[in-house]
């Protein structure tokens, strides 16, 4: 089963060939349980193209397409293990644009059609993650929802076939729908309240900066500051890079 995400859920930043960023709502927008959609926000608008000079792209050498790397989140301490699409060198530094090994999803509520997915850090988040994390080990669904940063991620539903989703849903209408922005996993009841899992149907791109240390490289998620000031360039490098 699709659904559509409402105007406002989440900031989804578009890209070429099917991909968008994923980024933070901002706080006001959080505290309400809402973020907002949009194409461009006001400070991810275009930089003058000087400001590529300082930066290009670089391919993925095929030998490490399937490599995993591990960005950590300082902020939280978590982990969300990805796949690299790019790496990017910016000002001196050097960056990994990614998109999460498992698939990544959303804890939304549903508003006359529209969905509204929950922000990972927020705090109704706390009360809704393990309710549904135990409500999926009760079903017996071979699933496991990780509470990882910038998105929730679901892995073994790979092994899960259409009838197997259905049962997983009680969909039983083949998830026919005139949109593809998420695919409904499982629903979750909670004090009459009703609570979807959803999964994103285009990759979920996050950026993370390489930080060596001694001996060992790590990949760190970006702060708000660097993350929106870098996030602006990937993209406009992406979608040039795409256009040419």
């Amino acid at each position: 089963m699709q659904l559509r995400i409402a105007a406002q859920a989440i900031v989804l930043l578009p890209l070429a060939a099917n991909a968008f960023f994923l980024a933070p709502a901002p706080t006001a927008a959080r505290s309400s349980q809402h973020a907002s959609i949009a194409g461009a926000r006001p400070a991810l608008c275009r930089r003058q193209s000087t400001a590529l000079l300082d930066s290009k792209l670089i391919e993925i050498p095929e030998e490490r397409l399937s490599e995993v790397f591990r960005f950590f989140d300082p902020e939280t301490s978590t982990v969300i293990d990805c796949y690299a699409e790019n790496f990017a060198e910016i000002d001196g530094a050097r960056y990994v644009v990614g998109f999460p090994v498992d698939d990544a999803v959303a804890i939304a509520m549903e508003q006359d059609g529209d969905i509204m997915p929950v922000p990972v850090d927020d705090e109704l988040m706390d009360t809704l993650f393990p309710v549904l994390q135990k409500d999926l080990e009760e079903a017996g669904a071979e699933l496991v929802l990780k509470r990882t940063p910038v998105t929730l991620t679901l892995s073994g539903l790979e092994a899960y076939d259409d009838e197997d989703r259905e049962d997983l849903t009680g969909d039983d209408e083949g998830g026919d729908a005139d949109n593809e922005d998420v695919e409904l996993i499982s629903e979750l009841d909670i004090n009459g309240e009703k609570f979807l899992l959803v999964k994103f149907l285009d990759p979920v791109l996050m950026v993370a900066k390489e930080v060596k240390g001694k001996g060992e490289v790590t990949y760190e998620l970006l702060d708000a500051d660097e993350d929106e000031r870098v996030t602006a360039l990937v993209e406009e490098m992406l979608t040039e890079e795409t256009s040419d």
